[in-house]
């Protein structure tokens, strides 16, 4: 086996450079050095393997099997978190529930209940809640909480802001100025949502062709990835779902 000797060498110098490129405990360095085989094995599944695309995949896939057998359990785990301590942070945790599960008058409520004492001006927070008050219909309410925020904090997520001033125009009907936002937003934003939006209100409007030219952009920048986060995904499906027919 004369190949042997060399590949490990070579695996070992993989290793240790990872080690020292990504800032990991130098004593991994010793531990692959000393156990050529064992050592580079203990480091990849240690180190390596947790924050590859294939085991976020594993967790998102379990973490859909565990909600598909009871659906419920997280959101009674925050309701029960919510009792034992009532945290700013454990109604923050229950507002997003809520919101994963399209409960928005609620998610609202508790993000208006977040914004209190020292996060009576946080703009994360004041975010979450037009959020929520958008997705629940209440688009008067959002673009007056959001107008605090952006008068009081700039600079705050300046892209995630002007995609939900967005959102609150198309709920008002003001679907021109829409379309130019969404389309400015479509270069400047790292996300799929804008140019979902976009399309979308295209299709609602009656221009089917560009529409569709859009959702097959969407679909082409899917296929460049083995996996994509959840929060991408889910404009995937949209996609798909305006493409079929009927």
């Amino acid at each position: 086996m004369p190949l042997i000797a060399p590949l490990t060498l070579v695996i070992q110098g993989f290793f240790i450079y990872h080690v020292f490129k990504t800032g990991r405990p130098y004593w991994w360095a010793f531990i692959i050095f000393s156990f050529p085989i064992l050592g580079c094995v203990i480091y990849y599944f240690v180190e390596v393997f947790p924050t590859s695309r294939e085991a976020t995949s594993a967790r998102r896939k379990t973490r859909q099997l565990v909600r598909a057998m009871n659906p419920d359990a997280d959101l009674k785990r925050r309701v029960e978190d919510l009792e034992v301590c009532g945290s700013t942070e454990n109604r923050a945790f229950l507002a997003q529930e809520c919101m994963s599960r399209d409960m928005f008058d609620e998610a609202a409520r508790l993000f208006q209940s977040c914004l209190a004492g020292p996060f009576e001006k946080d703009p994360a927070f004041r975010q979450r809640l037009a959020e929520a008050l958008v997705a629940g219909g209440r688009y008067d309410e959002a673009a007056d909480v959001l107008a605090l925020l952006r008068d009081a904090n700039p600079d705050h997520r300046a892209n995630d802001c002007e995609l939900l001033q967005a959102r609150i125009l198309e709920g008002q009907g003001r679907n021109d100025e829409v379309l130019n936002l969404y389309r400015g937003l479509i270069g400047k934003f790292a996300g799929l949502e804008p140019r979902y939006r976009y399309g979308a209100l295209l299709k609602k409007l009656g221009n089917d062709e560009s529409s569709h030219q859009i959702f097959e952009e969407i679909l082409t920048h899917a296929r460049r990835y083995k996996s994509l986060p959840e929060s991408e995904e889910r404009w995937i499906k949209q996609t798909r779902r305006a493409l079929s027919p009927g």
